[in-house]
């Protein structure tokens, strides 16, 4: 029996193969159009429901690799905040084991240049006093007397 077409109840199908149209032939009369909708309304929600598992699934399995990622990422800042407190700790030292050797540097350079200063002035002042007495014995008159 080769069919095209099926009637299921007063619905005309359109049937590709002469297999559906026996099938639907046969299951006319046992399943009434209205049971017929809720197997497929049941299908459509089984088929929605896989649907939602399965992105659910998806959304589970990338929740994972982000909390993996943010784990790894919290590592590694720990890890760099250690090696920074670390490095900051050594800065430190090395300035507290710098400043006093910079502030006995600082002492010595200080009293170098009072002394350079010191030096300076009594070159200045010798120079000062020869050039006033050459100047005032320039002027005074020489005496005829002796």
């Amino acid at each position: 029996m080769r069919s095209k077409y099926a009637l299921v109840h007063k619905h005309e199908v359109t049937v590709n193969c002469t297999e559906r149209g026996v099938l639907l032939f046969c299951v006319r009369d046992e399943l009434p159009l209205p049971s017929y909708k809720n197997v497929l309304v049941s299908a459509y929600g089984v088929r929605k429901a896989i649907t939602v598992e399965r992105q659910q699934m998806r959304a589970v399995v990338e929740c994972d690799e982000e909390i993996e990622k943010n784990r790894q990422l919290e590592q590694r800042l720990a890890s760099e905040r250690l090696s920074n407190e670390e490095e900051m700790g050594l800065l430190k030292q090395r300035r507290k084991n710098e400043n006093p050797q910079l502030l006995d540097a600082n002492k010595a350079l200080k009293v170098e240049w009072q002394d350079l200063g010191r030096a300076h002035s009594r070159i200045r002042c010798k120079r000062f006093c020869t050039s006033k007495r050459a100047t005032k014995s320039e002027k005074r008159p020489k005496n005829s007397h002796a």
